[in-house]
């Protein structure tokens, strides 16, 4: 199946998101994510103040360790997958490239998921910056909950295409919230370089991560347009 660019995938069922964040107002908390009524999700807009934190592997200890606590009687839980490589930037400097996907449950932000596009140009597996926005790329997911024998369960929402480094949903009115594993996720990274997108297709199949690994079994392409489909990511526990 090859997804032509500017099209929307027929795999999204629900209502999308409205198409622009708008002004500031009172549906921004700080600058940090927005609320869609539509939906009922919270998301980070087009250029949150996350940006200037960019990605550092200290950041998923401290979320680590929350899972310890507990929060109106739940466990905080995710689960991620990433994938480290070597590509050219817009402005033809090789580089360290990092993608990583989270989903799980958030906390009082609800059940949720994301995908996010970093870079450095020093040592792989240091501090990333966010992606600068002449390198953004296109993506979209839709989070579900999983459902028997490897099917999806009830759709929950839907983030749809928008150019970014960080794309986010979150729910938090999800009834029988679902923990990690208990959820799947559905969409594109469209890379717009074939070569970019089999970049990061080896890197997840070279991890010797469990859920990585399965990853590797659960992404479709390179397509023609440059973009990769991640099908249904459920994952599997690595401890």
């Amino acid at each position: 199946m090859t997804v032509e660019e500017g099209t929307t995938p027929s795999w999204i069922t629900g209502p999308k998101q409205p198409a622009t964040e708008g002004p500031p107002g009172p549906n921004v908390v700080g600058k940090f994510f927005v609320w869609d009524p539509v939906q009922g999700i919270w998301y980070a807009p087009e250029m949150p103040m996350q940006w200037y934190g960019g990605y550092n592997k200290y950041y998923d200890k401290v979320f680590d360790t929350g899972r310890l606590l507990t929060l109106d009687g739940n466990y905080i839980d995710n689960m991620r997958f990433k994938a480290e490589f070597q590509y050219l930037r817009k402005d033809g400097t090789l580089t360290n490239w990092m993608v990583e996907g989270w989903k799980g449950d958030y906390a009082n932000m609800g059940v949720g998921g994301e995908i996010g596009l970093y870079y450095n140009d020093a040592v792989a597996g240091g501090h990333y910056f966010s992606a600068d926005e002449s390198d953004w790329k296109d993506m979209e997911f839709s989070l579900y909950k999983a459902g028997s024998n490897g099917a999806r369960g009830d759709w929950l929402f839907t983030r749809s295409r928008i150019n970014t480094f960080w794309i986010t949903g979150f729910e938090p009115n999800v009834p029988s919230k679902p923990k990690a594993d208990g959820l799947m996720m559905d969409g594109y990274i469209y890379f717009g370089d074939v070569n970019f997108a089999q970049a990061f297709i080896n890197a997840v199949k070279k991890s010797q991560d469990p859920t990585e690994r399965l990853l590797a079994t659960e992404i479709g392409g390179p397509y023609a347009n440059g973009s990769i489909h991640i099908k249904n990511w459920k994952g599997t526990r690595s401890k």
